[in-house]
């Protein structure tokens, strides 16, 4: 169970150095012993706390935003998630970054876990950058309390956990809160109701009613049914015409003092809406959710085990041969989910008679290329003077615009798969992580190999960190690419700096328009080379 909330963010710097030491005697106190409030399940998109900052001012400057970022505050029940537990720490980070990653996938954001609240509880920091890395605008959706709210109760209710004000369990209704509040006989009738069913939802879950009656009578709690129809739709989130499950618990009152010992009945509502038929509906569905994350979890963990294993028994083999190896299984699996089994040759194909020539006959001849390489038409010259140096994927790209450009693949009609396809992500969450670079190599090799520009939106959020980590696998023309874009970057952010804005407006068109080039640093001015020769195809 969590609490959320969302305010607009205007001073990172104040904000981060708040999330990182805190104010007063706590600052001063991690200042003078050299720590930090900063607990396990921290999590920041940028190299370190400082890059992110110069991120999101840089942004916020170059559109003019006063909003640099949205700050959530993601706050666990002590019941749920413990405070001195570090494995519980970080999956409260795990939560608010993914409640994060739903409410703005395509911003950059920076989570913060504390353990010293006041209160004992859990919590989370997080700063997202009112900053769209795909749109480029900032984010429109999801910036309310409202809207955080029903994202966060639905990621709480996927992870087998509690929800703040359900439609049928208000916060303010639990047993726990609710009890000091109560006469002797019903605190004592609730505790033997919350015991029955505490022990029920450690059963079978598909005879859970069955257990909990049992395991109140054995209590001496009686639990008496009764179905009604609803008579209006006045009351929230009931209609009318809806038939309702009622529940009285029935006990013998030997605590009330000055009274003789009788049978009393007391309704499930007015001692906790956990008891009603809903309330305890609501925790089979939560505990059954629970039990499927868990199993989930286990299997995934068994899965890296077992390749793990397999890892560390298999004998290493170079990049070379992991890449054959896997070109040739997904050049053999494609095809045959292409085409399916062969059909068998007919009695003349296999005398090797003449076939129909009608097949033949409609596809028209292609039209032959140019003989001289002259006929084709030069690149247009640019009047921005930046040196670039070459890489063998670069200087491929730039013979095909006087003869054949040699494919980056094997000379098949199949389309390039990345091998980060077959990567095996450490949780369910990175999937959709390794199939957006894949993406982006993919969309790289087939630019490059049709000669064309690369389309700079899918390159975005992508960066060093993903460049040194896919390395191994991702494809040459992929990884120059990415580099070369990185140096563009760096020159833009070094012509700023030095007031060049034409070169600054220069560079970043080329990156707009998917022409990327490695920019070496010089001290003098570079040389423009002749007839614009610094782009990927045509």
């Amino acid at each position: 169970m969590s609490t959320t909330h969302i305010a607009p963010v205007y001073d990172l710097g104040t904000r981060a150095d708040y999330l990182e030491m805190g104010v007063g005697a706590k600052k001063r106190d991690h200042a003078k012993a050299g720590t930090n409030r900063i607990a396990p399940g921290f999590h920041c998109d940028a190299g370190s706390i400082d890059e992110f900052i110069e991120l999101g001012n840089r942004l916020a400057a170059g559109h003019k935003r006063r909003v640099k970022a949205h700050g959530m505050l993601v706050n666990f029940h002590p019941d749920e998630l413990d405070v001195r537990n570090p494995d519980d720490l970080q999956r409260g980070g795990d939560l608010a970054l993914e409640l994060a990653r739903r409410a703005f996938p395509n911003s950059p954001t920076m989570v913060v876990v504390h353990d010293d609240a006041d209160g004992g509880h859990v919590h989370a920091h997080v700063v997202i950058l009112n900053h769209d890395l795909v749109s480029g605008l900032a984010p429109k959706k999801n910036r309310t309390h409202a809207a955080i709210k029903r994202l966060n109760d639905t990621l709480m209710r996927e992870e087998g956990m509690r929800v703040v004000d359900d439609q049928y369990v208000a916060a303010r209704e639990k047993w726990t809160d609710r009890r000091a509040d109560l006469q002797a006989f019903e605190q004592s009738i609730g505790d033997r109701v919350a015991e029955a069913k505490e022990v029920a939802l450690k059963g079978d879950l598909a005879a859970f009613n069955e257990v909990f009656e049992a395991e109140c009578k054995t209590r001496g709690v009686d639990v008496v049914r009764t179905e009604h129809v609803v008579d209006t739709d006045a009351r929230e989130g009931r209609r009318k015409g809806d038939v309702e499950v009622g529940i009285t618990y029935v006990a013998r009152d030997e605590v009330t003092p000055g009274k003789r010992p009788r049978r009393r009945r007391k309704a499930a509502s007015k001692l906790s809406s956990e008891f009603t038929d809903a309330g305890l509906q609501q925790a089979v569905e939560a505990e059954r959710q629970r039990r499927a994350a868990e199993a989930q979890r286990q299997a995934a963990e068994v899965q890296r085990q077992q390749r793990v294993a397999a890892t560390a028994a298999a004998p290493p083999r170079s990049r070379e041969e992991l890449r054959a190896e896997f070109l040739k299984r997904t050049r053999d699996d494609e095809v045959e989910a292409d085409t399916g089994p062969l059909a068998p040759l007919s009695p003349a194909e296999e005398q090797g008679e003449p076939q129909d020539d009608a097949v033949e006959a409609e596809v028209e001849p292609l039209a032959p290329l140019p003989a001289d390489p002259a006929a084709v038409a030069p690149l247009p010259p640019t009047d921005e003077a930046v040196e670039e140096t070459e890489t063998p994927a670069l200087a491929t790209a730039r013979a095909g615009h006087v003869g054949a450009l040699a494919p980056l693949t094997p000379a098949t009609n199949e389309r390039y798969r990345s091998p980060i396809r077959d990567q095996q992500p450490k949780r369910d969450r990175d999937q959709a992580y390794l199939d957006r670079i894949a993406a982006v190599d993919e969309h790289v090799v087939e630019r490059t190999e049709a000669r064309k520009l690369i389309d700079a939106a899918v390159l975005k959020n992508v960066g060093r960190r993903d460049i040194s980590s896919f390395r191994a696998v991702m494809h040459a023309a992929t990884v120059e690419t990415l580099e070369a874009r990185e140096t563009m970057k760096a020159a833009a952010s070094r012509a700023y700096e030095e007031g060049n804005l034409a070169r600054v407006k220069a560079l970043r068109t080329a990156m707009a328009e998917g022409r990327f080039y490695v920019v070496e640093r010089e001290d003098e001015e570079p040389v423009v080379q002749p007839g614009g020769e610094r782009q990927y195809g045509d």
